[in-house]
């Protein structure tokens, strides 16, 4: 389709959005048509389009002809513009953005030195651009105290002014590789500059050195510029032998120099080497363990199967794992199990489980179905909290709450840490995952549903949660298994050399997929997945409530009284599914959100093997749905009662034979059983009705994820704590089919009276999120810093005042996007993806950035 075609339906639309008469409103009215999916593409040609438009007083077909300048025709006989017409321009247009992507063009690959020639210069930039406080010692080769502009201090040494290598105790120096950072490079300089600061005739080297040499994979090395002498030479022979460094296989020997280490002054060990030491020896141990510790799984309540088994003994027998199972695989209870056995190990007693705020009950649940031990959810006054962490057993906690007590964690370190959904993790330089990895722990296990074929980025800042080790630097990383693209050189545009990576993870990371182990699981499995509503779906569902509970609290109940209760329970349960299937206008849907994060983030459909179903009862959210999918870039088949027979079957075979087509979107009555043997997994967006036919007889292998509105009716509903339908609590067979009984009637009214849902919004202000709000679009690029300092690592600054301050605004900040993107989708008729990493903190300037995309661009 010709780029004029494209240029004349925008003009076309603009000079409508314009018109101060009637023009306006009908821009709006088709608006609200397009963007809540009601306008479906029916036939796609060279130059003519059809689409159907379905709004509330009917079905209309319009048809675009775009052989000259674009003319539409609609089957309301309207004039010769109306909103069915705006809708199906703003749909073609949307469909034309599209499918005008650019190829992707090969990516830059870096050598080892292009790379480190890159990182150094931007190490000298920053330097250059830098305002610390240097104080030097008495001796140019001494201790120097260099202090950043946040009154953060290191300490730095000099040790060759020819090559400029020296020593500093910044997080950056730790991890780069580089035997060089900014901070160097500024004191190099600064000695440069000026020449009085270093003496003509240099003094002696002030002590032996014993270090971790970044030049050589950080392995223990040994520094002293002259030839050492005497009892201290005889001590280093001892320990090194004839060289000036030990392998990792010889640490355990090092022990006995600690012992003896401080007898002479002039040795000094740099405190990385301590926590080497301990981290070798520790591996070690637990290496040993492993061939003969036997784990006793009667501790725990259910059976575990052999996978199962084989999980929790590879998690227990290491200090960090990131177990990424496919959803279904129980990680929960692998993860729970794993916290038992490190109790009988380890003598571990506290375990923090680190969760989205909807998964707190869950994980509570989870903990007292699968185990003996004592759990608490975190919640209360600041004392109240500080003692909970102090407690033993399992303790449950929000990410937000956590970036609230960060301070209370640190004062009572927790032994084992579970952290789940770690895609919150997942932007190694966001405040979250800044804070998360700050936390004290001796062990760590992830649960992640990232594969080693997704966002390798991603992968990165959730395996530093683990091993900081493992993978850093960065820029290794990069230059090792990212192409970068030819103009943005931040930009990573693909991947390479992907098994070296995956030997290298295998000593941490744990993955199977259900087709793996599908003779070992017992038959279906049901996962309700709770969604927090948005403040608008909560206000209109709370009126709504006072009116059922007004009606019921009638003492005279009619039979119209049973079916207005009745069509308002209907539009609460549609309520908790989008605001748009209640008032034709407005479409928050949180659970579109969830749907979007599943798809993406934990089935990750566009890489993997998955096939699936997405159900809802209602036309109207299916097109909603598909239109957020359309956005999405999800490649689907779609099927609804109202198609047929020949379309239906069409769009089947489609899903059933085309690799690229592993999602099929059905209305409840158009689903079938041929459908559900096709597909894996199964996703009820709203709750299904627990007696449809259809659903009786469902495949051993599926997995149904059904999406459950927090705090409302729907939740008790999956609960059993109130029947499924109206219609289950029926009178007699003569009655009314709508009924109500009075014992139904009564435990409405007691469940109404109780339920106080939480908005998404009160949640962002309290502890944390309802749901994962991520981008869902794959191709989506990163962003890189290749400094790895303060990103890294923050330091005590960062956990303090300026965390703090940020932790205030962030809600603020989220909720203004929020509006933002409303005010910009209702403007320009395009939608704004609002991600988890959006807001993003430079700790070494204190700069927050906003970050969002616009849907279906890049």
């Amino acid at each position: 389709m010709s780029e004029s075609t494209q240029k004349a339906i925008k003009e076309l639309l603009t000079q409508l959005s314009a018109d101060a008469t009637s023009g306006n409103l009908i821009y709006r009215q088709g608006q609200s048509l397009y963007l809540n999916g009601q306008c479906t593409q029916l036939i796609e040609s060279e130059h003519l389009h059809e689409f159907s438009v379905n709004d509330k007083y009917g079905n209309f077909l319009v048809k675009i002809n775009t052989a000259e300048t674009p003319v539409a025709t609609c089957t309301c006989n309207a004039g010769a513009i109306c909103r069915h017409r705006a809708a199906a321009y703003m749909q073609l247009y949307e469909l034309m953005s599209l499918n005008d992507d650019k190829p992707v063009q090969p990516g830059l690959k870096y050598t080892r030195r292009g790379m480190i020639k890159r990182v150094m210069n931007e190490r000298l930039e920053k330097a250059r651009q830098a305002k610390y406080t240097l104080s030097f010692a008495d001796n140019i080769y001494g201790e120097h105290i260099l202090t950043n502009e946040r009154g953060t201090s290191y300490h730095l040494t000099f040790r060759n002014f020819k090559q400029k290598f020296g020593y500093c105790s910044c997080p950056d120096y730790s991890t780069n590789k580089l035997g060089i950072c900014k901070h160097l490079i500024y004191a190099f300089d600064r000695t440069t500059v000026n020449p009085d600061l270093k003496p003509h005739e240099l003094p002696r080297y002030p002590f032996i050195e014993v270090f971790c040499d970044p030049l050589h994979n950080y392995r223990i090395s040994w520094f002293h510029p002259e030839e050492v002498r005497g009892e201290v030479a005889e001590v280093l022979y001892r320990y090194f032998g004839n060289k000036r460094f030990i392998t990792d296989d010889q640490a355990s020997g090092l022990i006995g120099f600690f012992n003896v280490v401080d007898r002479y002054k002039e040795i000094l060990v740099r405190p990385e080497v301590y926590a080497r030491v301990q981290k070798l020896v520790d591996e070690e141990e637990m290496l040993r363990l492993a061939k003969e510790k036997v784990l006793d799984f009667s501790r725990i309540k259910v059976p575990l199967l052999h996978f199962q088994q084989q999980g929790v003994e590879f998690a227990t027998f290491k200090k960090g794992v990131v177990l990424a199972d496919d959803m279904e695989l129980e990680k929960p209870l692998q993860a729970i199990a794993t916290a038992v056995m490190k109790k009988d190990v380890f003598g571990f007693n506290h375990t923090l489980i680190i969760c989205p705020a909807t998964l707190k009950q869950q994980w509570k649940n989870d903990v007292l179905h699968y185990s003996s031990e004592p759990v608490r959810i975190v919640a209360g006054t600041t004392a109240e909290r500080e003692a909970l962490y102090g407690a033993s057993g399992f303790i449950i906690v929000s990410y937000e709450t956590v970036m609230r007590d960060q301070q209370l964690i640190a004062k009572n370190p927790p032994d084992f840490i579970i952290l789940d959904e770690a895609q919150r993790i997942r932007n190694y330089a966001s405040v979250t995952s800044l804070v998360i990895k700050s936390l004290p722990r001796k062990h760590a296990l992830v649960l992640s549903a990232t594969p080693l074929s997704s966002e390798l980025i991603d992968l990165y800042s959730i395996v530093m949660f683990v091993d900081a080790e493992l993978l850093s630097p960065l820029w290794e990383f990069s230059y090792q298994h990212c192409y970068f693209d030819e103009e943005n050189k931040n930009v990573v545009v693909g991947y390479y050399n992907l098994e070296q990576l995956e030997q290298k993870l295998s000593k941490v990371m744990l993955r199977r997929e259900k087709k793996d182990v599908i003779n070992q699981l017992p038959g279906s499995s049901q996962i309700t997945t709770p969604v927090k509503m948005s403040e608008n779906q909560i206000s209109r569902y709370q009126k709504y409530a006072r009116q059922v509970l007004t009606i019921l609290h009638q003492k005279i109940f009619t039979l119209f009284d049973e079916q207005k209760v009745a069509d308002l329970l209907k539009l609460m349960l549609q309520l908790g599914n989008s605001t748009f299937l209640v008032d034709d206008t407005s479409n928050s849907s949180p659970k579109l959100i969830e749907l979007k994060h599943i798809l993406s983030y934990k089935l990750h459909i566009r890489k993997s093997s998955h096939r699936v179903v997405i159900v809802t009862r209602w036309i109207k959210m299916a097109n909603i749905i598909a239109r957020a999918l359309r956005l999405g870039k999800f490649v689907f088949a779609e099927i609804n009662a109202d198609m047929p027979e020949a379309g239906r079957m069409a769009a089947l075979e489609r899903f059933a034979k085309e690799d690229h087509c592993r999602i099929l979107l059905a209305t409840t009555k158009a689903l079938s059983q041929q459908m559900l043997l096709v597909a894996d997994t199964l996703i009820n967006f709203e709750l299904p009705q627990k007696d449809a036919p259809r659903m009786m007889q469902l495949p051993a292998s599926l997995t149904i994820i059904n999406l459950v509105a927090e705090g409302t009716l729907e939740e008790k509903m999956a609960q059993g704590l109130l029947p499924w339908r109206a219609e289950a609590a029926v009178a007699p067979a003569e009655a009314p089919p709508l009924t109500l009984r009075q014992t139904y009637r009564q435990a409405l009214t007691q469940i109404l009276a109780e339920l106080k849902p939480e908005s998404a919004e009160e949640a962002a202000l309290k502890t944390a999120p309802g749901q994962i709000l991520m981008d869902f679009a794959a191709d989506e690029t990163d962003t890189l810093s290749f400094e790895q300092n303060e990103a890294g690592q923050p330091d005590k600054k960062v956990a303090g005042k300026e965390a703090l301050s940020l932790r205030q605004v962030e809600p603020v900040m989220r909720s203004a996007v929020e509006f933002f993107s409303q005010v910009f989708k209702v403007t320009s008729g395009q939608q704004i993806e609002i991600s988890d990493d959006m807001i993003s903190y430079d700790p070494k300037t204190g700069e927050v950035t906003l970050k969002f995309k616009i849907a279906g661009k890049g």
